[in-house]
């Protein structure tokens, strides 16, 4: 009996085990229903907070939509705005932030994709950076409390980085962007980069023409509900701060908020709709109009007394404790007791908050463009990258034209066979024309000191001086391609044109060659191979001049010479016309063209590939380095493949010996050469160095600055924003984070040191610092050693002296 139930102690203890099971039910639907009031509840907080902040933001501007850098300046170190603001991070009202979940809070918000990283995402990462540095200065490594946080945002550098991340090169900050950068940085989107695309991509498609914010009228162009009154209140819900407008923060930021597929979004989506008052409550005549809308949106046909009579059962079926409004959880409690109406609003609720696909048959122009970044076609891009866009479009355009031009040209410039134009001699020579001209540019676009000046002239804002290393990049792919297609255009003429009858093919375009060579010298030129020769008496075949062939440029009105070989000699074969200089024709000197060229196709290869990010970023910098010194023999081989290359290169090539010459001296003369006084590990990998400032440098606040580290790699040379102040004196930082292999390098070498030194080891030494001891220790030895062997010396000297002395005391006294 002690081991079993009885059937009737059995029959009592089941309706005690379904009492416990109802009761884990209640209470998990109620801590369920409670964190759902409580969501609620922080959405209105944080609506009144962001309504607050823009009124403090009007109140310090005055009123201005555009903000400078002082009122920026002003507007952070307000104590009020520094309350709320941090109230808005701390959603759970702890009174303190935890300091790496607010970085990462914070690095979501720079929405950084490694692949493709603009300008601004660096800019954004900048910033974090720097708050993250300046809060581990403040905070070592402890919570953030609300009088540090306020420290942190009203320093100067923050807002001056601010101001310049929420500007442009012509405008000014703006207090929209303002808002959208705080409600974007303390509650940043979770959702996936192509939806976050899709919801611009609409936004700006109905917003102003500023594309600052939606308006309502634009807004009811969006929604697709006939209800005025839910339109209007839809549109209420999206501006969180009041503004009369939605920007696109504010857009992305609800449709995130209410559009996921659990039906607790959506029932507080209606809820927050029909609670006209804002205040959690939802009476009878508000419920009556979420029914009505439901059924009118779905379609059903109701006359207006069944309406009211379903509306009325179901508020006051839902209603609890005599009240005479619904909760949110008796709002909640009554749709999922009714299945059907539940699915019915989410489906209504989906309807107006995803977008529904296009589903009309694309063009194929558009198909084409949808294979393409879709970035490059936003106008956020295109906004931010105007100078660099243009010069790309001038570069193209330019390209463009050569080609033209090159084409019209040598458009009666004829084949062997007498077909015209040679397409392949047209080719090359549009590539070879387009070539020369890029090589320049390429070759301006690292002009270091020049587009150092040309900045503080103020020219950034028209010309892509920011972007130099970028454009210098695609310069040198495109004059890759067209090498290539040059080489091989040029290969394929000679195989067909050339090496078959040099002679005839020379006199049927010759008057091209005379302007190129002058008049009278072009077949003085060439030189025949041994047992060969140019000759008058040839077969009528031999210069008969094909159809299609234009007379006005064959040589002599078509009286041709030809090339007659003996029996044991044979015409410049395929190799020697490519890799030899025998037949003195093309070049500067003659014959040296299709060697140089050859070389130079090969100097492409290398250089191109040596150039690749496989190398470039994982480990191989120097191999990169070291094939990019060739471009030294490119510009030499290229003066002489090309003969009028030179005039062509004299004025860039002056500017670029002029830059090397002063590097030169500058490095001679030890300009420029820092020690680090101190380095500091921070998280997340960063490492804040902190540098002793040279004689005569000067900077402002954004600058950056390149820096070689010999410890790590002599050659490579890389550039970092300065992280400090410009008005602090002998000193200025760079916050580094560790994101390639020169970056981490450098984590892990003070990483090493700094647990060396808590392990009780000094600085350990360079290998230059250890020689350098060595020989300073040998020096000491060898100086002790002569030091003593000299005093050795000089007390065996004066002994003796003293004994020569005595022996002469002692003789005179024995002569005496």
């Amino acid at each position: 009996m002690g081991d079993h139930l009885t059937e009737h102690q059995r029959n009592n203890f089941v309706p005690i085990l379904n009492d416990i099971e109802e009761n884990k039910d209640l209470k998990q639907r109620e801590i369920k229903m409670s964190n759902l009031i409580e969501k609620v509840e922080n959405q209105n907080k944080r609506k009144h907070t962001l309504a607050e902040i823009r009124e403090i933001v009007q109140h310090i501007s005055k009123g201005q939509c555009d903000l400078n850098a002082e009122h920026v300046q002003f507007i952070l170190a307000d104590k009020r705005f520094c309350e709320l603001f941090f109230n808005l991070f701390d959603e759970n009202c702890l009174g303190v932030l935890k300091q790496r979940s607010w970085i990462e809070k914070l690095k979501t918000w720079t929405e950084v994709n490694p692949m493709h990283k603009s300008k601004k995402c660096q800019s954004k990462l900048d910033l974090v950076d720097l708050l993250e540095s300046i809060t581990y200065l403040c905070c070592q490594d402890k919570d953030i409390a609300r009088e540090d946080f306020e420290k942190i945002i009203s320093s100067t550098i923050v807002s001056k980085n601010l101001a310049k991340l929420l500007g442009d090169d012509e405008n000014e900050c703006t207090m929209e962007k303002l808002m959208d950068f705080i409600m974007a940085a303390t509650k940043p989107p979770d959702l996936d980069n192509e939806s976050k695309k899709t919801l611009q991509t609409i936004f700006l498609k109905h917003a102003r023409n500023d594309k600052n914010g939606i308006e309502f009228s634009e807004f009811k162009k969006i929604i697709p509900s006939k209800d005025e009154f839910f339109v209007r209140r839809f549109f209420n819900l999206f501006d969180a701060d009041k503004s009369g407008t939605i920007s696109i923060t504010e857009f992305i930021e609800t449709l995130n908020q209410f559009s996921a597929d659990d039906d607790d979004s959506k029932i507080e989506f209606l809820f927050h709709i029909y609670d006209v008052n804002d205040n959690g409550r939802l009476y009878q005549d508000n419920f009556q109009h979420v029914i009505t809308a439901c059924m009118k949106e779905n379609g059903m046909d109701f006359d207006d007394e069944q309406l009211t009579n379903l509306a009325n059962a179901l508020f006051m079926d839902g209603i609890q404790y005599d009240n005479d409004y619904m909760s949110l959880d008796d709002f909640k409690d009554q749709l999922q007791r009714q299945e059907g109406l539940l699915k019915n609003l989410a489906s209504l609720i989906n309807k107006w908050l995803i977008p529904q696909n296009v589903t009309k048959k694309k063009m194929s122009g558009e198909k084409s463009s949808m294979k393409l970044p879709r970035r490059y076609f936003t106008v956020e891009y295109q906004q931010n990258n105007r100078t660099l866009l243009s010069s790309m479009f001038c570069i193209m355009l330019m390209s463009l034209i050569i080609i033209i031009q090159r084409a019209y040209y040598f458009r009666n410039f004829s084949m062997l066979s007498g077909f015209t134009p040679n397409f392949f001699y047209m080719t090359s020579r549009a590539c070879g024309k387009n070539i020369l001209a890029l090589s320049i540019i390429v070759l301006m676009l690292v002009l270091r000191k020049s587009i150092t000046v040309l900045r503080n002239f103020g020219l950034a804002s028209i010309l892509p001086l920011d972007n130099n290393i970028y454009i210098h990049k695609t310069v040198g792919i495109i004059i890759f391609v067209l090498g290539s297609i040059h080489s091989l255009a040029h290969l394929l003429n000679f195989g067909i044109n050339v090496q078959p009858d040099p002679v005839k093919f020379l006199q049927l375009t010759y008057k091209y060659w005379e302007v190129h060579y002058g008049v009278g010298v072009p077949l003085t030129l060439y030189k025949p191979p041994m047992g060969c020769q140019v000759v008058n008496d040839c077969s009528p075949s031999s210069v008969m001049v094909p159809e299609g062939v234009n007379q006005d440029y064959v040589y002599n009105n078509g009286s041709f010479l030809c090339q007659v070989c003996d029996e044991d000699s044979q015409p410049w074969t395929y190799a020697e016309w490519i890799f030899t200089t025998q037949p003195g024709l093309f070049g500067m000197p003659g014959g040296i063209a299709n060697p140089s060229g050859i070389a130079l196709l090969f100097i492409m290869i290398i250089m191109f590939v040596c150039s690749l990010p496989f190398i470039r970023r994982r480990g191989y910098f120097e191999v990169f380095y070291f094939s990019h010194l060739l471009y030294h023999v490119y510009y030499v081989l290229l003066i002489l493949h090309a003969p009028e290359f030179w005039k062509w290169f004299m004025p860039v090539g002056s500017l670029w010996v002029a830059e090397q010459t002063y590097r030169i001296m500058h490095r001679s003369l030890g300009h420029g050469k820092s020690v680090i006084k101190t380095a500091v590990i921070l998280p997340s990998k960063v490492t804040n160095l902190i540098i002793e400032r040279p004689p005569g440098f000067n900077f402002s606040a954004g600058d950056w600055v390149f820096v070689n580290i010999p410890r790590l790699a002599s050659r490579e040379w890389h550039p970092f924003t300065i992280s400090s102040a410009p008005e602090v004196s002998g000193q200025f930082t760079l916050h580094i984070r560790g994101v390639g292999q020169w970056t981490n390098k450098l984590h892990e070498m003070f990483e090493e040191e700094y647990a060396r030194q808590q392990q009780g080891y000094g600085r350990q030494e360079s290998h230059y610092e250890q020689i350098a001891g060595t020989v300073r220790r040998r020096y000491e030895n060898v100086k002790t050693l002569v030091t003593q062997k000299s005093i050795h010396s000089n007390e065996i000297n004066n002994f003796m002296s003293n004994l020569q002395e005595n022996e002469e005391i002692k003789g005179g006294k024995n002569e005496y």
